[in-house]
């Protein structure tokens, strides 16, 4: 008889999430923060004798992340209920700290020139705009200029064309789905309707696609669940045009999903269905580069939270950003972006406010929000995945290996090709490269 206790999972992010009514508000509140480590304290000794104890490495590095969430949700509470303003500061350091160890934090250099193109791109906008506002730079104690940086891209476009082709010749019944022309505006219900459509097709290639679903569901995201194989569509999101669903369709089916379903032929113990510890930000990173070879461009947000993240930090000029101060110049990056692109000249300024503050929030989740800067820096995984991913394939292709090659060893399942400890999972129970 099996008598070892099951420990909860943690729902990290449903604990950090900002209660509603606190969203514009002076500082942030949680509803479920406290709750959920009251839930997994009296699981912490077990923890920590499950991680001691284990033999396999993986399942130790699974249980060191849940130790680590533990530590961050901790933190959190610390925070938001520490009674003097120094002692919140402390503990805001602390869990920006525990979320840099979990998740990294930007590249500083590359965060830099990223803003310097921001802020040449907004001061343009600016000089069009009907709206009065100070000009972008006298947000920012510091703003780089172009001319002064060392470029620290590299060539996205060596391969994203021939892996492009690749998927949408592949996938081409699918693809047909997406074909309206590029600025064709599409709204949640239509967008779950092709979606759905496209599961069909992918189950004539492979018939556990027809396991899956898409459900419409009552928020603004979009977000695949793995274990009850259903790709949820908020019917609250954004109406986006359908390049940016074709995008999706990409990053959220043919990676995310379709790393899923391939992964569920291999024994659950290999993790390749629900992901080896640490492989979010290649996973999230190969889900912008498929989005990236299908349409040609990086979506907007995935450089935004970067560099905000950055500046949250305290990366770019030296100086942190406080949620309110950073609040003031998303928002007025919002507006000018939403004036250039607007059609009929009907903005909705308070909707940009709400929008504003729901992207910001995300920055700043976990912590009071308010002068005591705590940061969380999870996002930043989009866009340093993508960077990851595209120097590997660039190195894996360099080496000899066809792009196609390089795209279905990266497709087997959830992994970080740049881990060795995951290339050994693969290599015992899929295909090695």
């Amino acid at each position: 008889m099996n008598t070892e206790i099951q420990l909860p999972n943690i729902d990290l992010l449903a604990a950090i999430a900002p209660a509603q009514y606190s969203a514009g508000a002076n500082a942030l509140a949680y509803e479920k923060l406290e709750p959920t480590v009251e839930k997994q304290l009296p699981y912490l000794q077990q923890r920590w004798e499950k991680f001691l104890n284990n033999k396999s490495q993986i399942e130790e590095e699974v249980l060191a992340m849940h130790l680590a969430f533990q530590y961050l949700l901790q933190t959190a509470v610390k925070a938001n209920t520490a009674e003097t303003p120094e002692l919140k500061s402390m503990w805001s350091e602390r869990y920006t700290k525990a979320s840099v160890e979990l998740y990294g934090e930007p590249d500083e250099q590359i965060a830099t020139s990223l803003f310097a193109k921001h802020i040449h791109e907004l001061s343009t906008l600016q000089e069009r705009s009907k709206i009065n506002s100070e000009p972008i730079e006298s947000y920012f104690v510091a703003t780089p200029r172009l001319g002064e940086l060392q470029e620290t891209s590299f060539d996205f476009t060596a391969n994203t064309e021939s892996i492009g082709k690749i998927v949408t010749d592949e996938y081409k019944e699918a693809f047909e789905l997406f074909s309206m022309p590029d600025d064709e505006l599409i709204d949640p219900e239509k967008a779950a309707e092709l979606f759905s459509n496209s599961l069909e097709i992918l189950a004539q290639k492979n018939p556990i696609w027809a396991e899956w679903n898409i459900e419409l569901v009552d928020d603004n995201k979009l977000t695949v669940y793995t274990a009850s194989k259903t790709i949820k569509v908020g019917q609250h999101r954004s109406i986006s045009s359908a390049k940016q669903i074709r995008g999706l369709f990409a990053h959220e089916l043919l990676v995310h999903a379709h790393r899923a379903v391939n992964g569920s032929q291999y024994p659950e113990e290999s993790r390749m269905r629900k992901g080896l510890p640490g492989y979010l930000e290649t996973e999230e990173g190969l889900g912008v580069y498929l989005e990236y070879a299908v349409t040609g461009d990086v979506p907007v947000k995935i450089v935004d939270r970067y560099v905000d993240t950055a500046l949250a930090l305290g990366q770019i000029g030296g100086k942190q950003y406080s949620r309110p101060e950073l609040f003031k110049y998303t928002y007025l990056r919002h507006v000018l972006r939403t004036e250039a692109s607007d059609r009929d000249g009907q903005i909705d300024y308070q909707a940009l406010r709400d929008e504003t503050w729901a992207y910001v929030n995300r920055i700043y989740r976990g912590t009071p929000g308010n002068d005591s800067i705590g940061v969380y820096t999870k996002d930043i995984v989009y866009y340093q995945g993508f960077l990851k991913i595209g120097r590997f394939i660039n190195e894996q292709v360099a080496d000899g290996k066809t792009p196609k090659k390089v795209l279905d060893y990266l497709l087997q399942g959830k992994f970080d090709p740049t881990n060795p400890k995951h290339t050994s999972v693969v290599e015992k129970y899929a295909t090695k490269l």
